[in-house]
């Protein structure tokens, strides 16, 4: 293969200069044009020869700001200096624009000293990042009402769950109540909720025993006797395991995986029975049942 001087073939080095991938362009040092290769002509729309000695700043393809830029880097490159890649909008002949990333650099050509400028056209790239982040602003968007919706629909089922161990408590107490009263059969109401404490208790079927036993309680000083009344629930289902029993009566504690349980029932019911100065105890054993046992102070008619 023979050796080249590439330095002395002007007619390699004008090929190269002119297909180049990327917009090549040859200034003075106070921005007027002298040379520029076919992906220049495309990006400004100009022909190189209406270009030839015009400067850049009268050409009206920079806005002022950038014009103010773009000389900036001439006295960069007036030093010796190289700059780049800076980012341009260009005016084009036609009035559309184009978005360019520009290096510079101080160049010698034949016995010459000038600047070359190559500058790479990045408007799709820039026009694919401005929908991206329009992409991403939406999507931010969509995630900011998403979790709102979620939150909305968390609060929803807390309300709901609140509401569903309010009911089971206090469906059962209403029912004590009834009972206590000689009623001659409990509201139907709430029959649906004992039904559905009896299920959770026993699941596999089973038998609940429920005792009233009337006692009477001496006074800790003198010889003065209260009476209470002791309601006792009792069932042979699948019973709790101590971890369990430990904390059973803390609020939003629930072994339950459902939307609705969200362990306050017994909390609640811990809290009814403590106001009315009585206690409510808890004793189970896995596959042997628990047992419920509420003492409440027996109010005398007047």
């Amino acid at each position: 293969m023979p050796d080249i001087d590439l330095r002395n073939n002007t007619e390699l080095l004008r090929i190269l200069f002119d297909y180049a991938p990327d917009a090549y362009y040859l200034t003075d040092f106070k921005g007027n044009f002298i040379d520029g290769n076919k992906e220049a002509e495309r990006i400004i729309g100009y022909n190189k020869e209406e270009l030839v000695s015009r400067n850049i700043a009268r050409l009206k393809i920079l806005s002022p700001s950038e014009i103010k830029k773009a000389t900036k880097l001439l006295q960069q490159n007036l030093k010796g200096k190289p700059t780049g890649p800076d980012e341009f909008t260009l005016k084009r002949k036609d009035g559309s624009k184009r978005i360019v990333e520009i290096r510079t650099f101080p160049v010698k050509f034949y016995k010459h000293t000038m600047v070359l400028g190559i500058a790479r056209d990045i408007t799709v790239r820039k026009h694919n990042e401005l929908k991206l982040k329009r992409a991403n602003e939406n999507l931010n968007k969509v995630q900011c009402q998403l979790i709102h919706s979620e939150k909305i629909a968390a609060l929803s089922r807390f309300a709901s769950g609140i509401s569903h161990e309010l009911k089971n408590p206090l469906g059962i107490i209403l029912s004590g109540v009834e009972y206590l009263e000689k009623r001659p059969q409990v509201d139907e109401k709430n029959i649906p909720v004992i039904i559905n404490k009896i299920k959770n208790a026993m699941p596999n079927g089973g038998t609940m025993e429920i005792n009233l036993i009337k006692k009477e309680k001496s006074e800790a000083f003198g010889n003065k006797k209260s009476k209470e009344i002791v309601i006792e629930i009792i069932d042979n289902g699948v019973g709790m395991k101590q971890e369990v029993l430990n904390y059973a009566f803390e609020p939003f504690y629930t072994t339950k995986l459902d939307d609705k349980s969200i362990g306050l029932g017994l909390s609640i019911a811990k809290s009814f029975v403590n106001n009315h100065d009585g206690e409510i105890k808890l004793q189970s054993k896995p596959g042997e049942g628990t047992t419920v046992r509420i003492v409440l102070p027996q109010i005398e008619n007047e």
